[in-house]
């Protein structure tokens, strides 16, 4: 295994800024594609909650140097000080993150997120549960933690649930990447801004004076990019697909298609045209479209069991080779078996449960994960895949049909005493800042 400094100090890994009514948090480490330690999740937690009493600060914007908002939290620095016995600092590192995210999730000011590059893991725990969710056409956003043999957490077992269908069991389950837009309809972010259009927005919104929730939506709404077919977009075409084909007849489905063509009677004749073209006519639909995808995910990802997912999208392979479709399949069968066990139950149980309690339940997950209650895959997964990066992981045990349900309970179950890992202790608040509202 590499060796690798465990005292390298970053200079400035968080950069505070003030500018008139606002604060600014950027995340300072380019050169990892700015993932968190313990040192920056110390800073921020401590700035947040002065600027949290400060009245004469209305809200705060948070962006990440270089071409990554946030890659996540420091893994690698993790699991060093773990193999070499520091256990109390994975124990103490997690608790912070967990309890920054939860801070975040109901900080009582605006929260601004301009997310313009990569953004998984600890990066999406940060700003997930924010008020301006802003992302760009640079933006990737994934949570690929089963192929480390981890689960995705940091408060991933509340949002990714909350998502449309079974979106949040694909997204946890492969990893896979999906970009601004798709983030936008399925109500990971809140606006589409073009990157060039993205400092603009920066300074107007530090002109504000008065900086409610209203008036900074007006003002980023003003720098939402819309495309050239307003009316025509994605997401106006799939809520009137939704509100004619769900009629009981064709006839009151015509009947409902004429009435969006009277109330879109402000809207050019090409406008109106393509819009009856695409309810009329599907034979040349391109298969791979976003709406198509989903309702396939919806399909396969709806399945009881990680077994039955995986076969589920083998028997889609059969009548198409979509792109997506073998992604899908070559991470499940990459991934952890236990990892992707553990991260369905987590997403299917936790649309149940409030963020705290998600949080809480993530924490004992890890506990399991870094203590080696069941097995190894953190471990190897990371070596593989962040510190060797051989991609050779090594899984015990290796086939998802040898992962039992004991195996996996054991995971859930409350950790017996440990002197060096206290139970989650959140800050007593309450009230979630923002609830996802997907556009799809």
């Amino acid at each position: 295994m590499a060796s690798h400094n465990l005292f390298e100090r970053d200079i400035n890994p968080v950069l505070f800024e003030e500018k008139s009514y606002t604060r600014k948090v950027t995340l300072n480490r380019p050169q990892k594609l700015n993932s968190l330690t313990y040192e920056m999740i110390s800073q921020i937690g401590a700035a947040l909650r002065v600027y949290e009493d400060d009245s004469k600060i209305k809200f705060v914007i948070f962006k990440g140097k270089g071409k990554a908002f946030c890659a996540g939290g420091d893994v690698v620095r993790v699991v060093q000080y773990s193999i070499a016995g520091h256990w109390s600092f994975a124990a103490k590192f997690y608790q912070k993150q967990l309890c920054l995210d939860y801070l975040l999730a109901t900080y009582k000011k605006p929260l601004v997120y301009l997310i313009n590059g990569i953004i998984m893991g600890g990066g999406a725990g940060l700003s997930m549960f924010g008020t301006f969710r802003i992302v760009t056409e640079h933006t990737v956003f994934a949570m690929p933690e089963a192929s480390i043999g981890l689960f995705p957490d940091v408060g991933a077992t509340c949002f990714l649930s909350r998502l449309p269908g079974y979106f949040g069991e694909y997204l946890g389950l492969t990893g896979a990447r999906i970009n601004g837009i798709e983030m936008l309809a399925c109500g990971l972010a809140t606006h589409f801004v073009l990157s060039k259009d993205l400092q603009p927005l920066e300074d107007a919104l530090c002109e504000l004076v008065a900086a409610d929730t209203l008036t900074i939506s007006k003002l980023v709404s003003k720098f939402i990019y819309k495309g050239h077919a307003k009316q025509d977009s994605f997401h106006k075409r799939v809520e009137i697909i939704n509100k004619c084909f769900s009629r009981k007849t064709v006839e009151e489905i015509l009947s409902s298609l004429v009435n969006a063509l009277c109330e879109l009677v402000a809207a050019d004749t090409l406008t109106i045209s393509k819009l009856v073209s695409k309810f009329i006519y599907k034979g040349h639909a391109k298969q791979d479209s976003f709406n198509k995808r989903v309702e396939i995910i919806n399909k396969c990802f709806s399945r009881k069991t990680v077994e039955e997912i995986l076969s589920s999208l083998e028997e889609e392979m059969e009548t198409g080779t979509d792109k997506w479709i073998v992604e899908a399949i070559s991470s499940l069968k990459s991934a952890s078996p236990t990892s992707l066990k553990i991260t369905l139950r987590s997403i299917r149980e936790g649309r149940l449960l409030k963020l705290e309690h998600c949080l809480s339940r993530e924490f004992t997950l890890f506990r399991h994960f870094m203590r080696r209650t069941v097995n190894n895959d953190f471990y190897e997964g990371a070596r593989a895949m962040l510190i060797d990066k051989d991609k050779k992981s090594k899984w015990e045990p290796p086939q998802l049909w040898q992962v039992s349900e004991e195996m996996v309970d054991r995971f859930f179950a409350e950790a017996e005493d440990d002197d060096e890992w206290e139970d989650l202790h959140l800050p007593n608040r309450s009230g979630l800042s923002n609830q996802m509202k997907p556009k799809l």
